[in-house]
């Protein structure tokens, strides 16, 4: 039977809650010790109430498939920022509204764990619509895609690579029918270390991190690294394959930054970083700590 390999999981919910609309989601305990010792939120949470149902499809333990209808309306949720909270207030701000529409998820995961070759890919791809004509608020589209990669030699030397890239598209173009909070962000992280929170902003996003580590008996390992990424506003009359592909290099952030890491990628582990931008003429070092490890 297809459905015994291969099972279909339908849901449908109501929900009353608060939800955080970042691209790049930390775990809550990384983002609670963010706070704590950094006062950085990365969660830009905000009140939803609606109700949405859907599907999800395993295909051959590889393949994730996901779709959903969603009804929701959103609102502020009033919380104490710290003015290093964000470089734009804009961005902790949440647009009143409605979102109706659909959203349609892919993973595809393939290889082992990383810790030996041929290593392990992983490839993203997230859609999303909405629009007045369902009933709600807002008229525009969301597409997100990302690959990474973990491949380890005799398990002492580990590469990591994550490249990923997105656009955000107004139905009608020239004229802003997105919730701001639903714009991209790079700073911090999770996403381009180095620069300050959340001091990029666009409706277009590119990012790449690699890494290079050396370890000792799968227990402590030492990476260097750097992330490149930019936010940008969308390419007047660009085409979908403009948006994802044709970014401005001049405009280019790019970071350095040395990390300490225990365990293995079978194993809870906690990591430490520090890095600085290279585009900017005596930046500082910016430090980061977290539970999790994937970049």
């Amino acid at each position: 039977n297809f459905f015994e390999n291969n099972p279909l999981h339908l849901y449908g919910m109501a929900y009353h809650e608060a939800l955080s609309q970042d691209w790049r989601n930390l775990p809550e305990l990384d983002n609670g010790l963010a706070y704590l010792f950094l006062k950085q939120d990365y969660h830009t949470r905000y009140l939803a109430e609606g109700y949405r149902f859907g599907g999800v499809l395993r295909l051959f333990n590889h393949l994730r498939l996901k779709g959903e209808y969603v009804y929701q309306n959103e609102d502020t949720l009033t919380i104490h920022h710290h003015n290093n909270i964000s470089v734009n207030p804009a961005m902790s701000r949440v647009d009143p509204g409605r979102n109706t529409g659909y959203r349609f998820s892919a993973t595809l995961a393939l290889g082992n764990d990383g810790m030996s070759l041929p290593g392990a890919l992983q490839l993203d791809l997230l859609y999303e619509t909405y629009a007045t004509s369902m009933g709600g608020s807002w008229d525009f589209d969301r597409i997100y895609l990302s690959g990474q990669y973990i491949g380890t030699i005799g398990g002492a030397i580990q590469y990591r690579n994550r490249i990923a890239v997105a656009s955000l598209r107004d139905d009608q173009e020239g004229i802003q029918t997105h919730p701001n909070h639903y714009e991209y962000t790079l700073g911090g992280i999770g996403t381009l270390r180095g620069i300050s929170y959340k001091s990029l902003q666009g409706q277009r996003m590119f990012l790449m991190n690699q890494e290079l580590g050396a370890g000792f008996d799968n227990d402590l390992w030492f990476f260097g690294f750097i992330d490149v990424g930019m936010a940008d506003h969308i390419i007047s009359g660009g085409s979908l394959k403009d948006q994802l592909t044709d970014f401005n290099r001049d405009q280019w952030v790019s970071t350095i930054g040395l990390g300490i890491e225990t365990g293995s990628t079978r194993e809870f582990g906690i990591r430490f970083d520090i890095a600085k931008d290279m585009s900017t003429s005596k930046a500082p070092w910016i430090s980061y700590f977290r539970l999790s490890r994937a970049f």
